[in-house]
């Protein structure tokens, strides 16, 4: 990965792998000697090949595939095969490409999955944050809270405007006064119809 982001684009033009009349259709607006942006999910796949099969989801610059397989062979010593293949539209849908790589890359693989992915892929401390949510918010408020937070960058919980990546006692302590209110709110939404219950000559059984 250190290696793909190394790279430049005046690089891949002078080593042969891009045209030069091509570089600015293929990076508008990037210095020529800037490296490539690459930012990544990895699954790998121990089961599979001879050596296993890395399947990886990347936003960033161009990648030439010749270069790829080439620089792939010259790590392994004799692996060369490599697919890369571009979206064909923008990422107009963020649930349903998420849902398309877990369903194919890794749900439906046998074996043992190893995952990493790089910083910028996601806010620092993303993985601890998503077990507090699940822990103090239950899988599908979670879930829901998760979907919201990245797709506006932010949650409200109750007056309290939180953003990432997470300071662990504050986000703790957040979640724990979110969960009270709420808990607070159901008991008054009861103790309401409970009267109002009584008030129409209903027999209430707690």
């Amino acid at each position: 990965m250190v290696r793909i982001r190394r790279k430049t684009p005046l690089e891949l033009s002078e080593e042969g792998y891009v045209e030069r009349k091509k570089l600015h259709y293929y990076y508008p607006g990037k210095r020529l000697t800037e490296g490539l942006k690459f930012d990544y999910f990895r699954v790998r796949v121990s089961s599979e090949g001879v050596s296993g099969v890395i399947h990886i989801l990347y936003f960033g610059d161009y990648i030439p595939q010749e270069w790829l397989s080439n620089a792939w062979e010259d790590l392994t010593g004799s692996a060369y095969v490599v697919d890369i293949r571009a979206c064909k539209r923008g990422v107009g849908n963020t649930r349903r490409l998420s849902a398309y790589c877990i369903s194919q890359y890794v749900a439906s693989q046998k074996g043992e999955k190893h995952f990493s992915w790089s910083w910028g892929w996601c806010f620092r401390g993303f993985v601890w944050a998503w077990r507090m949510f699940m822990k103090y918010l239950g899988p599908k408020r979670a879930l829901f809270m998760w979907h919201k937070l990245l797709k506006d960058g932010f949650l409200w919980f109750g007056l309290v405007k939180w953003k990432p990546p997470p300071n662990p006692p504050d986000l703790v302590f957040i979640l724990e006064d979110y969960v009270r209110s709420l808990t607070w709110k159901v008991q008054r939404r009861r103790v309401h119809h409970v009267r109002r219950a009584r008030r129409r000559g209903f027999e209430i059984v707690a």
